[in-house]
């Protein structure tokens, strides 16, 4: 803490000063405060700038722009795949009882046709329009009369090889399927199903869905 000498000589040096300009012209000391505003100014011009550039600051509270953002390239959309051609009509399974063919059409012309079996007196194929209910691969058979007797799938299933079912009433189902006896394609010896090969079953596995139609004609 200064003592009070040096305050009492700092208070004189002051007002030495202050005297020294107030004899000196008006016009004097506005050159020389001139003079100092202009020193002072190119001192300033010829520092360096060791300021950062605001530019290349993130601030508090500012989010850094995301990395690649300014150098990604545009985005290029994929081709989009190429649409199958379209079916006029859903696919038709065409049951004729009489000679005892099944023919798949598409879009209104046969596309392939099968030799089947058909329902036998009593068990006779229901004739109407039908569509394709469920399917299933390797099915057990349940005989339609004594109904705890049940054969597993293997080659010795009245069933064959799949199943593809158009018709429920309650008591019985009725549908597609293979048979271990196809020596007996071409009769009416079912109990009401459709009875075909074995390959010929698991084309149309192959290929059928839910909704086609089934048409049986007498």
């Amino acid at each position: 803490m200064p003592n009070a000498s040096s305050l009492a000589t700092q208070v004189m040096v002051l007002c030495f000063g202050a005297s020294l300009l107030s004899l000196l012209p008006l016009h004097s000391v506005s050159r020389w405060i001139t003079g100092q505003s202009i020193a002072l100014a190119r001192s300033e011009q010829t520092q360096p700038n060791t300021q950062p550039s605001t530019s290349n600051l993130i601030r508090i509270g500012d989010s850094p722009p995301p990395l690649g953002d300014a150098a990604a390239p545009p985005a290029v959309e994929a081709d989009p795949p190429l649409a199958q051609p379209p079916r006029a009509t859903v696919p038709e399974l065409v049951v004729d009882l009489s000679d005892r063919r099944l023919y798949w059409q598409e879009n209104g012309q046969v596309y392939k046709s099968y030799p089947i079996a058909v329902g036998q007196d009593g068990w006779e194929t229901p004739v109407g329009v039908f569509h394709v209910l469920y399917t299933k691969k390797n099915p057990s058979w349940q005989h339609p009369i004594i109904r705890d007797k049940v054969v597993p799938p293997g080659p010795d299933n009245p069933l064959g090889a799949a199943w593809i079912g158009f018709f429920v009433d309650g008591k019985q189902h009725i549908g597609f399927h293979g048979t271990p006896n196809e020596d007996l394609l071409g009769q009416a010896v079912s109990h009401g199903c459709i009875r075909m090969r074995n390959q010929d079953i698991l084309e149309l596995y192959g290929a059928v869905e839910e909704g086609w139609v089934v048409r049986v004609r007498s």
